[in-house]
């Protein structure tokens, strides 16, 4: 009798030893690059009208509705794709990543590198500002 009761308790709480462990978080943060990688969809754009360098209310605007649509995938390899239809569909693929200790989205396609400094950046959220368009510079909001 003490020998089925030693095996009730052992096997219980040897399942709980093993649902423990399984269910254990790797102790290791995400590497920034890693918080990228993934599937994206643009979900707002806009010009900096008043060139402060700052996503101000009255100058983003929803993409849903307006006939533009932008989608990006990131790979862990560092390669990826852009989808933007601005009534033409533009698809170019490109290696990124990430520069000036992270502040910084660099995309390099054929001879082109663009560098464009991130305003915000989480795993589900992305803001870019594309500075090399003149007179204004336009942001970009990237969703996951």
């Amino acid at each position: 009798m003490a020998r089925a009761t030693v095996h009730l308790i052992g096997i219980p709480l040897f399942l709980a030893l093993i649902l423990a462990s399984c269910g254990k978080k790797d102790n290791n943060p995400a590497t920034p690059e890693g918080e990228l990688v993934g599937y994206w969809t643009l979900s707002k754009y806009g010009a900096d009208a008043n060139d402060n360098d700052t996503l101000d209310a009255q100058e983003s605007f929803q993409v849903l509705g307006t006939g533009f649509s932008g989608s990006m995938a990131l790979r862990s390899d560092g390669s990826g794709t852009t989808v933007l239809n601005l009534g033409t569909p533009i698809t170019p693929n490109f290696t990124w990543s990430l520069v000036d200790s992270n502040k910084t989205f660099r995309t390099v396609s054929g001879t082109d590198t663009v560098y464009l400094p991130i305003q915000v950046r989480t795993s589900s959220n992305l803001t870019l500002f594309d500075t090399l368009t003149t007179p204004v510079g336009y942001w970009q909001v990237w969703k996951k």
